[in-house]
């Protein structure tokens, strides 16, 4: 019977898993890129803002390691939902 709830919840949640767990992984990845793509954002903003060249290339840095981290969160959250 939990086999069956957890297979209709996937189904439902849109994601495609059949495990609670990749479910519930998936769902805290998504709120991870969404924090870490709203501080890649501001970081932007602080870029355009600041005078200093060595100090937006010390900001672009930042944010490009930000990016990076949300793309290897993006695949991890591919591979789950493949795995279905």
């Amino acid at each position: 019977m939990n086999a069956v709830y957890e297979h209709f919840a996937g189904a439902i949640s849109g994601f495609g898993t059949h495990s609670h767990a990749h479910t519930q992984r998936i769902i805290e990845l998504e709120a991870i890129i969404t924090k870490k793509a709203r501080h890649a954002e501001s970081l932007q903003k602080k870029i355009r803002a600041e005078k200093q060249f060595n100090k937006q290339m010390e900001l672009n840095g930042e944010a490009r390691k930000i990016k990076r981290e949300i793309a290897e969160l993006k695949k991890e959250m591919e591979r789950l939902k493949g795995e279905g």
